[in-house]
């Protein structure tokens, strides 16, 4: 009650801060996500995160192999510097994957431990194969995961992106071996991409995938060997995720 004028404040209405507005952004995408989960028209749920620095084109990525269009990283939308996610659903042979694809703002990544990421099965570490810094923080990445959120579990992607940012060099400065011996030593698969064109982003993702599912396979059924599991998913012959519905 204001002593003055005898009036109430509803409490709901007054302005929030920016602390109070962040923490509501935060618990409706985790409502959102969690709304997702509970949907179980699929085989399989799989988290996949998206991390790397602001040179990397990751958003762009992101958006090329969900909705299969190129968006300039400086015209993807970001609130708050907070981590975004989106929503696929691939077919593996037989199987339905719900994929729910975090997209980690280099700013949070302090808080890589946080809801957002717990429970991930695949990590994909992007990098610009025309920025030589984004190749060198690959190593901090590196050490952060495997220090706070990475177990044995975890099918991890280490991906080379031709994204050119604006005012750059457009000269590549990190060779295929380069960055291949630095994924193999560092126990990630390898692939390189391009948003812009859309080559390889489907395969080297969905590769990713199939290693995941194959990961589930094998814990719910010890017996059965890599032989069997491919067979049954019809990727001996290379088969890869397809996307289904958007």
């Amino acid at each position: 009650i204001n002593s003055k004028c005898g009036a109430f404040h509803n409490l709901d209405s007054l302005p929030l801060s920016g602390c109070e507005q962040r923490e509501n952004n935060h618990q409706h995408k985790l409502n959102q996500a969690k709304f997702h989960t509970l949907m179980t028209d699929y085989d399989f749920l799989c988290k996949l995160l998206l991390v790397g620095g602001t040179e990397s084109g990751k958003s762009s990525l992101l958006i090329r192999y969900t909705d299969d269009v190129y968006t300039p990283e400086t015209e993807v939308p970001t609130i708050d510097d907070e981590p975004s996610f989106k929503i696929k659903k691939v077919s593996l042979g037989k199987k339905l994957i719900k994929l729910q694809m975090w997209d980690v703002h280099p700013k949070d990544r302090k808080n890589i431990t946080g809801s957002y990421f717990r429970g991930a099965q695949g990590i994909i570490l992007v990098f610009s194969l025309y920025d030589q810094q984004s190749f060198e923080e690959l190593k901090s990445w590196h050490r952060e995961i495997e220090s706070d959120i990475c177990t044995s579990g975890v099918k991890k992607l280490m991906l080379g992106h031709h994204f050119k940012k604006e005012g750059k060099s457009s000269a590549r400065v990190t060779s295929t071996e380069e960055a291949k011996s630095l994924a193999n030593n560092s126990g990630y698969m390898y692939a390189e991409a391009n948003s812009e064109t859309g080559e390889n982003v489907q395969e080297s993702i969905g590769n990713l995938i199939t290693e995941i599912v194959k990961l589930k396979e094998q814990a719910s059924n010890p017996v059965q060997d890599d032989h069997d599991f491919v067979d049954s998913l019809g990727s001996k012959s290379g088969q890869s995720c397809r996307c289904v519905i958007s």
